[in-house]
């Protein structure tokens, strides 16, 4: 069960129900409607509308903060010309792929229409078309005939779920790193712009991926070596600390930085992709979701 723990108090501003202070006075951000804080031993802290108000529900109003946050994410990295680097998983190499979501972008709207339906929120181009769409899950996903309409368009569609109101704590995070089964056309994105990288045949019948891969220390790329060991999974990937003698050999060759990395929770060593640049900057080459 989903419980309301955002609400605003008497000035306007968002407080959780862990901060509350009872007495004061808490409104709904989505209805405006008076709300009661709730503070017990068995429930988590919670707000509930003082009168039941239709349409209104913990369920809507995440669905309202969530896309009232995420235009407010990608208006200041436009604002203060930032670039929104979102990761996209290839089926081709099972590597990271990397775009910046706000190129070509000029404004950010919410309930845009198009055609009989409107997305949460849209990525307008310069020629004043969208040119992404990012839903808002809670409860419902998109019908199938919106997700035909994005794909006929060539609408590159980003979903983001979320179950609980921490989530919006980790939109931006949600926003960088895109499960597969929550994208549309983002690869033609990158057919803009990257190609897979080299692939090396290994024994065994896998393949060994040199990948470009952005260092989060220095900004710079680097190149990332992970096997696929013919699993059509591309979860399913080998990293450099199990990696044999000669696959290590071949990806040094390619211009693979690896290194052994001590690991403070065990004191172990492994061998990880490391930045040519920054010796210590360890990079996370798995998938963060």
């Amino acid at each position: 069960m989903l419980f309301q723990t955002i609400a605003q108090d008497s000035k306007g501003n968002r407080i959780t129900a862990d901060e509350a202070v009872r007495g004061e006075d808490f409104f709904c951000p989505s209805c405006k409607g008076a709300m009661i804080l709730r503070r017990g031993e068995i429930k988590i802290a919670h707000f509930a509308h003082k009168n039941l108000t239709p349409n209104c529900n913990p369920e809507t109003v995440l669905h309202k903060l969530g896309k009232e946050k995420v235009k407010h994410i990608l208006d200041n990295h436009l604002d203060n010309k930032e670039p929104l680097t979102a990761g996209f998983m290839c089926n081709q190499c099972y590597g990271m792929h990397y775009y910046d979501i706000t190129e070509r972008i000029q404004r950010v709207e919410l309930e845009r229409s198009l055609d009989m339906f409107r997305p949460d929120v849209s990525l307008v181009d310069l020629q004043d078309s969208t040119r992404a769409v990012i839903e808002i899950v809670v409860t419902h996903a998109p019908e199938p005939e919106v997700l035909k309409l994005y794909d006929r368009k060539n609408i590159i569609y980003l979903r983001i779920n979320l179950s609980e109101y921490k989530d919006l704590e980790s939109l931006e995070e949600k926003m960088q790193y895109i499960n597969n089964g929550n994208v549309l056309n983002f690869e033609k994105l990158f057919s803009e712009v990257v190609e897979c990288k080299e692939e090396e045949e290994i024994e065994g019948g896998g393949q060994l991926f040199i990948i470009d891969f952005p260092c989060e220390q220095c900004g710079r790329t680097t190149k990332v070596a992970l096997i696929n060991a013919g699993d059509p999974n591309p979860f399913n990937r080998i990293d450099p600390e199990d990696f044999e003698e000669n696959e290590v050999k071949i990806a040094r060759e390619h211009g693979v930085s690896l290194q052994y990395h001590k690991f403070s929770r065990n004191g172990d060593s492994y061998l990880v992709n490391k930045c040519s640049t920054v010796i210590d900057s360890l990079l996370k080459h798995r998938a963060a979701w």
